[in-house]
């Protein structure tokens, strides 16, 4: 949804944001959404790892 109202205030604003928007700012911003989306699974995935490997049978019943 958030993708869609920035590409909605874009396209209605295009004019006056053009002098600020360039390619190194694209580029900078999925540098920057990279970054977070590999932190973001590094955290989420690290300390779950051990359960994910296992039967769900085993997690359920909490036998290690």
């Amino acid at each position: 949804v958030a993708v869609i109202c920035l590409i909605a205030l874009y396209l209605g604003f295009s004019q006056y944001l053009s002098q600020f928007i360039s390619v190194q700012l694209i580029v900078v911003a999925l540098v920057t959404i990279l970054v977070i989306v590999t932190i973001t699974f590094i955290a989420c995935y690290l300390p779950l790892r051990k359960y994910i490997k296992q039967p769900i049978i085993h997690c359920l019943r909490g036998v290690e």
